[in-house]
């Protein structure tokens, strides 16, 4: 079994509107407006890391980033904290029980 790959170069594209019919605007080339895009599928006249001035104004910090009283985070803390020393409090009380069970 033969596995052929052909590769089709964005120059091998026609750009003059002949024959492009069946190809989507949006997939031709950009070389000929010299703007840069932020998309990667497309061959562009710059470098690959190129970044122009508006890379990251669609950039969104800490957008669902809840604000939090440090005291009520405190407060949950000790909360979680209080019930693990209870767990291993009443867990070491068992074993011990068990054991001089054992020994008896």
């Amino acid at each position: 079994m033969c596995l052929c790959i052909v590769r089709l170069q964005y120059k091998d594209l026609p750009t003059n509107g002949q024959g492009s019919e069946d190809i989507p605007a949006d997939f031709m080339t950009s070389t000929t407006q010299g703007q840069w895009e932020k998309v990667l599928w497309r061959e562009q006249p710059y470098p690959d890391n190129y970044v122009d001035s508006k890379f990251l104004e669609s950039l969104v910090v800490n957008a669902s980033v809840a604000k939090r009283s440090y005291w009520k985070v405190v407060e949950g803390a000790l909360l979680v904290a209080e019930q693990l020393c209870l767990v291993s409090l009443l867990s070491g009380v068992a074993f011990s029980v068990h054991e001089v069970c054992l020994h008896m």
